[in-house]
């Protein structure tokens, strides 16, 4: 179901012009709240996975209701501290740490280490500044979306743990954490109850017994399809069986992490784009518009998004691609079919931007695009200015 957004992007587009992303509170409360009707016997904690969508009153929201954030970045970890997350709520996750995490002299993070590499060369500071470690672990389900015949990169084999293990305590460090974490957009819960049997057998072999298992992410967006599958289609409520798997193969665990960052933050986003030009070409309609792929909405490549139109537009729909405004062809946005008299000067309603737009926007030519935070029914706040020529210029 699309959120009703039309007269919000109405008065975004009259305030600060277009292109615009627009963000709304009530639609991340909604998800999480989805979140936490799922049935559990283990208690859960929902961290918020800061590099979805990194923007300063969603941070400071999650950190009023005392959640947790996940950072995978020194610039990330910079903006939890920024907005006042204690060291105790912030889980430091991702690659290649030991380039970066030894400039932040602070304790008691939660750690979640993803090498070799990594543990030998952070263990001692783990030590010394009394940090939360864990041990990410490599699972057959860790496939390459883009060719799933070749592995990830990510986590530790269980044939290195043996390793890992003397490698922490050699230090007198003790994982406290077990997680993997799968790709996104998963289509059922079969994948997390393969990677929690192998984890599971993971650690029964080598002793291991965690207090904390972190499942990562992976659950799909409602209004996001991919190869023409919605992500409502997933059975939301079978996670119940994910979470008494969890319970029953892992005792020792006594609280359950997770770290869906696009079922929380999709739907409370949209790109809103104005229509610039109507081309034909053969039988389809091209229409040129001042926001697009290249600059707003890198998950177009492989996602459908609902789109809606401003004013509402109802003549029979025709074959229409739109453009972005940059001068690439690779600029598509949607080819979809859309209301014939949809007219220049029209404004297009890109749903579910809230999740990696703001990661993967570029600044190709025309600067960053206004960033609007609606938090209930405050006034809608400026997060981010449109840049200035002058701005753009002198950071190049």
């Amino acid at each position: 179901m699309v959120s009703d957004w039309t007269l919000l992007a109405r008065m975004v587009a009259d305030r600060w012009g277009t292109p615009v992303y627009a963000f709304k509170s009530s639609e991340i409360d909604s998800a999480v709240q989805q979140l936490e009707t799922i049935e559990s016997t283990l208690p859960i904690r929902h961290w918020l996975s800061c590099k979805t969508l990194a923007i300063a009153p969603l941070l400071k929201r999650w950190h009023a209701m005392n959640r947790g954030i996940e950072v995978v970045s020194p610039f990330e970890l910079s903006a939890a501290l920024t907005e006042g997350f204690e060291p105790d709520r912030i889980l430091v996750n991702g690659t290649a740490k030991h380039r970066w995490l030894q400039a932040f002299d602070i304790p008691r993070l939660h750690v979640q280490f993803d090498s070799l590499h990594e543990i030998r060369a952070l263990a001692p500071l783990a030590a010394a500044r009394q940090w939360q470690v864990g041990i990410r672990v490599h699972t057959d389900e860790n496939r390459d979306p883009d060719n799933e015949q070749f592995f990830d990169h990510f986590g530790i084999t269980a044939a290195e743990i043996p390793r890992a293990l003397d490698a922490f305590k050699q230090h007198n460090a003790e994982p406290r954490c077990i997680s993997f974490h799968l790709r996104s957009n998963l289509r059922t819960t079969a994948p997390y109850l393969n990677a929690l049997a192998e984890a599971a057998s993971i650690c029964d072999i080598n002793g291991v017994q965690p207090q904390y298992l972190d499942i990562g992410g992976g659950l799909p967006a409602p209004g996001e399809s991919i190869a023409g599958l919605d992500g409502s289609f997933f059975n939301l409520g079978a996670m119940s069986h994910v979470y008494e798997s969890a319970h029953r193969l892992f005792p020792s665990v006594r609280e359950l992490w997770l770290e869906n960052g696009r079922f929380v933050t999709s739907r409370a986003g949209i790109l809103l784009l104005r229509v610039w030009d109507i081309k034909q070409r053969g039988d389809m309609r091209y229409l040129v518009c001042d926001g697009g792929r290249v600059n707003h909405a890198f998950p177009s490549d492989w996602q459908s998004h609902n789109i809606t139109t401003l004013p509402k537009r109802d003549g029979g729909k025709v074959a229409t691609t739109i453009c972005g405004p940059t001068c690439m062809a690779y600029d598509v946005l949607a080819r979809t079919d859309l209301p014939r008299d949809i007219e220049p000067g029209d404004l297009l309603i890109w749903h579910n931007a809230g999740a990696y737009h703001i990661a993967w926007e570029t600044r190709f030519s025309f600067g960053s695009a206004p960033i609007v935070w609606f938090e209930g029914d405050n006034e809608p706040q400026l997060v981010r200015p449109r840049e200035s020529f002058q701005s753009w210029w002198s950071s190049l």
